[in-house]
């Protein structure tokens, strides 16, 4: 359907991938991201517990010792994350987290979908 005579193929890239939140407390919840990140396809994945930021209402924070951050912002049908780094995330070598995810389903599944 896109190709064009002259240009057999082409590569199309996405930014694709899931993100599962689920509220342990008021002040914590536990989350997991993976996300592919186009044209070059890496990987960024990340897991943990991220706790409430006292000072923005329905943010949370997740730090690891490498310093990592990840910043979590909850609204009533989406989640935004973002991360300030890559590497010091574990993510692949062109791997960013900056992504906004809508809400697909009430329940939490922590499992691989592969």
């Amino acid at each position: 359907m896109w190709f064009e005579e002259g240009k057999p193929d082409l590569e199309v890239g996405f930014n694709g991938g899931r993100a599962v939140i689920e509220k342990i407390d008021e002040d914590s919840l536990r989350f997991l991201v993976e996300v592919v990140c186009g044209p070059t396809y890496h990987i960024a994945y990340a897991n943990g517990i991220a706790i409430r930021n006292p000072d923005a209402d329905q943010v949370y924070i997740y730090d690891n010792e490498d310093g990592c951050r990840i910043e979590i912002l909850l609204d009533v049908k989406e989640v935004s994350m973002s991360a300030n780094a890559g590497m010091e995330c574990g993510f692949g070598a062109r791997a960013y987290l900056d992504h906004t995810f809508i809400k697909t389903k009430d329940e939490a599944s922590f499992e691989e979908e592969y």
